[in-house]
């Protein structure tokens, strides 16, 4: 007899726009088989199971066909025995979207869900079963008319509790567009003024190409925090870059692949270093101040942005649950802390408010024990790698869209292969941008192609920087500039102004130290700098509610 039991249950809940219909039974026996040679799938006779018949994959595939007569999301299920023991199994549905699922060592046959909510368009349709351990009893699979209840989008505001107003207007056009575009990107790790050669930036390396930029730069902060000199840095010319593009009326996504705090190496990698993220428990531990030093001096960079408009998304502590970067290495909660204590320090006391917080999640029922929660996150993404798999990404949507209760916006945060808008909207799973890797995963076809860069540049639900509306940012002026003048001698700043105009000044250095905060300032002003060989402050100046922000690098020995 068959056990109805499921053991692996995905809740994939949307609205089903079917009454309830009849049960479709695919049975195995009547499926096409391919693959395995002369160990390829077999009809075994067993009185047990549906229409006497099973089917031993062994090392072959399955492919089934079936009609849907009226569109709507649907149950799929599987019956299968894992009678030689633990397998795992890949089902795709219509040739693109797949999951794979493991089955218990268990001689009796079992129901298990592939899939509690699947939406099918009227017509003909198919399932793969495509073999990944092999060697399995397969009976049957069952669709059916969906039951779950549904989850509808219900997407709060920023978690940032002031926002400039550009943060505030780039997240209100991110949810505008939200289920109905989806807004393009691309990652580099050089500087927008490397345009030719071997090393050209991939939005110069795609704009020769398709003729068109994405919407969004992704940078990375990759080589502004551990031992490494900065005249080692891939782009030192990061943060200009994030002005330029804003100023262009483009995107900046800044994610960090934050080196060794201790630096006694240069490494992010768990394998590569020892440093322990538990130690952000312990305030007093040298590991504790090493993490703090290291926000501070990147808060100083996202200051620089603030003082000039720049909003950002920003994605910190990326792929966490892997364990293969540090800061994942020791389970959850240390990598929850140390991104609520980023959040706290960089709002409360570096007062940034120009940050849109993306999460980096897996797409499992063991998400949500990373995730650092809802007061703390204004986007949850996920990093996906599946070379020439272009498709919608529909089941990791859904399965994001259930683990997060509709209240976060959803995207692509990394990929390899762009998600094609058509299948997107097929699928009615519109992700809100995508962000290719640099490299390889931007220039070469087996990823994506220079056709379909071209074609989903070009389409009318894709935004790229031609797209983007031109009153999205508040544009920041500089007072006159001879209204003041700062020089140095080395060991001090100077910052002077004419006695007839009154300005508010704010002194920063790049670790996010105040220097001088003056809301009256006529005359002259002299500021001592740090002992450093090098250091780098950040002065905003405020005249009538217009911003300058000046770069200050000084070298001191």
């Amino acid at each position: 007899m068959k056990l109805a039991f499921s053991f692996f249950t995905f809740l994939l809940c949307l609205f089903s726009t079917n009454s309830r219909a009849g049960t479709i039974r695919l049975e195995a026996e009547n499926a096409d088989f391919s693959g395995g040679g002369s160990s390829g799938p077999q009809i075994v006779d067993d009185v047990g199971c549906s229409g006497g018949k099973y089917v031993n994959t062994r090392e072959g595939d399955l492919r089934f066909s079936f009609t849907i007569q009226e569109a709507g999301y649907y149950a799929i299920s599987a019956c299968v025995s894992a009678s030689f023991g633990e397998k795992t199994i890949t089902f795709r549905i219509d040739g693109t979207n797949t999951r794979n699922i493991t089955f218990p060592q268990n001689n009796a046959f079992v129901n298990a869900n592939v899939v509690d909510n699947y939406y099918l368009s009227a017509g003909e349709h198919r399932i793969e079963m495509i073999k990944n351990w092999g060697w399995i009893r397969f009976d049957y699979i069952e669709i059916t008319t969906s039951s779950t209840p549904p989850i509808e989008f219900n997407i709060g505001p920023l978690v940032t509790s002031q926002p400039t107003a550009n943060t505030q207007n780039l997240y209100q056009f991110l949810l505008d567009n939200f289920q109905q575009k989806c807004i393009s990107g691309v990652m580099t790790l050089k500087s927008l003024s490397t345009t030719t050669g071997n090393d050209q930036n991939e939005i110069s390396w795609l704009y020769e190409r398709t003729g068109k930029k994405p919407a969004i730069l992704g940078l990375d902060f990759m080589d502004h925090t551990g031992s490494n000199p900065p005249s080692y840095r891939n782009n030192p010319n990061l943060i200009q870059d994030a002005i330029t593009w804003k100023n262009n009326k483009g995107i900046v996504a800044l994610c960090w692949h934050w080196r060794d705090p201790s630096y006694k190496t240069a490494e992010f990698y768990t394998e590569r270093t020892t440093f322990d993220p538990r130690k952000i428990f312990e305030p007093n531990s040298d590991e504790y101040k090493a993490l703090m030093r290291d926000m501070d001096v990147v808060a100083g960079y996202l200051k620089e942005l603030q003082d000039v408009g720049v909003p950002v998304l920003w994605r910190p502590l990326h792929e966490a649950a892997g364990g293969w970067f540090w800061w994942g290495a020791q389970g959850p909660e240390a990598c929850k802390k140390i991104w609520q204590v980023m959040f706290d320090r960089f709002a409360n006391e570096h007062h940034l408010n120009n940050l849109i917080w993306v999460w980096t999640s897996d797409a499992n029922n063991n998400a949500l024990n990373w995730y650092p929660g809802d007061a703390y996150v204004d986007i949850i993404g996920i990093d996906i790698y599946e070379q020439g798999n272009h498709s919608s990404q529909m089941l990791t949507f859904e399965e994001l869209k259930r683990l997060y209760g509709g209240k976060k916006i959803l995207t692509v945060s990394e990929c390899g292969a762009i998600p094609d808008i058509a299948a997107m909207k097929n699928d009615k799973a519109v992700w809100s941008y995508y962000m290719p890797w640099y490299g390889e995963h931007t220039k070469v076809a087996a990823w994506n192609s220079l056709e379909f860069w071209t074609n989903s540049l070009s389409d009318s639900d894709v935004i790229s920087l031609d797209d983007m509306p031109e009153n999205l940012y508040t544009s920041i002026q500089a007072p006159a500039p001879d209204k003041f003048a700062v020089y140095t001698n080395g060991k001090s700043i100077h910052i002077e102004t004419s006695p007839e105009n009154q300005y508010q000044v704010y002194l920063y250095d790049l670790s996010g130290k105040l220097l001088l905060a003056k809301n009256k300032l006529i005359g002259t002003q002299t500021v001592l700098v740090s002992n450093s060989n090098q250091a780098y402050c950040l002065l905003t100046i405020v005249n009538n509610g217009e911003k300058y922000a000046h770069k200050i690098n000084i070298i001191t020995k």
